[in-house]
């Protein structure tokens, strides 16, 4: 699992410095891809102060249908000054694959919504919508192409 977190933290960093999109000449034509709504609950596990205004979190992924742990995620985020804004990069690595993703929040409601930029493995080509909601657990919805 210790590689699974690394590649994962590797992943976003490079979405993250490289501003990688979602488009991509190999992924497969949308019509030829079915619609996938992924539920999950993520708890936190360690999470770190970066530079100013920057900050790491990772967290235990954990299916709401089963309530199985089926993986963990990393957050790079950081607040944007003079605002209540948070830009974020989120890479989940879970069972068959990596997800990246880029999110945002104006922490009122508390609620984060974003953009499915890349995956790898069983998420090759995938495409989508990004919805958190900070409850008791973080609840993750993501509705997607793959």
């Amino acid at each position: 699992m210790r590689k699974t977190v690394v590649a994962a933290v590797t992943l976003a960093s490079a979405t993250a410095l490289t501003g990688a999109a979602a488009g991509s000449s190999s992924a497969p034509a949308a019509d030829a891809r079915a619609t996938h709504v992924l539920k999950w609950r993520t708890n936190g596990i360690a999470s770190d102060e970066v530079g100013i205004s920057g900050w790491t979190r990772s967290e235990v992924v954990t299916s709401r249908r089963t309530g199985a742990d089926i993986g963990y995620d990393s957050i790079t985020g950081d607040s944007v000054p003079g605002s209540n804004r948070v830009k974020m990069y989120i890479a989940f690595a879970v069972e068959g694959g990596i997800i990246v993703a880029r999110a945002h929040t104006d922490f009122e409601p508390p609620e984060w919504h974003g953009k499915v930029l890349s995956g790898a493995g069983k998420f090759k080509g995938i495409t989508g919508t990004l919805r958190v909601r900070e409850a008791r657990n973080t609840l993750v919805t993501m509705r997607v192409k793959y």
